[in-house]
């Protein structure tokens, strides 16, 4: 068994041998950049099923759109979260917004989507997709994956739906506060093409 002992690239990885068993999130593009191409072949996201879901997707698809995520949820009410992750403030927005093209609608998902409508209204182009269509997790990450920009939160969820994305020409921006202990390494948490502010 093979334990992450960090959030970083650990290149011990490389000698392990099978039969292995690892645990941790091994997040660094640097476990798996030689790899990308397979990953995005052989794990694909389902298509959702709903109609509504997919002409959305069509929707977001069919122009220069910027995926916007907000994680609050368990990095608010959960000890163990609260203690190891930001939570972005509305300022990383702002500024996050300030490096996508003029004028690309922006659209918000979130595990609070009340709090985004209450503090991001205010931001041009913001868009809140229609919370009367039934959608799941996996939805709205097949959603965001649709998207050629993309404000992540700290969060692998935002993170993956971005990598996955893969536009040659999408800009993606990061936050560069990752987690609240500031002596934790998270330099290679984040491809070298994506802007962190």
């Amino acid at each position: 068994v093979y334990r992450e002992a960090h959030y970083h690239f650990d290149a011990r990885v490389n000698s392990l041998r099978p039969p292995i068993q690892l645990t941790g999130y091994f997040q660094s593009p640097r476990y798996f950049e030689d790899q990308r191409d397979a990953i995005r072949t052989e794990l694909t996201c389902p298509r959702p099923t709903s109609e509504k879901v997919l002409d959305l997707g069509d929707e977001i698809a069919n122009q220069p759109s910027v995926s916007l995520h907000v994680r609050r949820g368990d990095y608010l009410t959960d000890a163990n979260a609260n203690k190891t992750f930001v939570s972005c403030p509305l300022s990383y927005y702002e500024h996050a917004l300030r490096k996508m093209p003029i004028a690309c609608p922006v659209f918000v998902f979130s595990d609070d989507i009340t709090w985004c409508q209450t503090h991001l209204s205010h931001l041009p182009n913001v868009r809140f997709p229609d919370q009367s269509i039934r959608r799941n997790d996996l939805d709205d990450f097949w959603l965001m994956t649709q998207a050629r920009h993309h404000v992540i939160a700290n969060s692998s969820f935002s993170w993956w739906a971005a990598w996955w994305a893969n536009h040659p020409d999408g800009i993606t921006v990061a936050p560069t506060r990752w987690f609240v202990d500031t002596s934790r390494r998270d330099s290679d948490l984040i491809p070298e093409s994506w802007i962190r502010v």
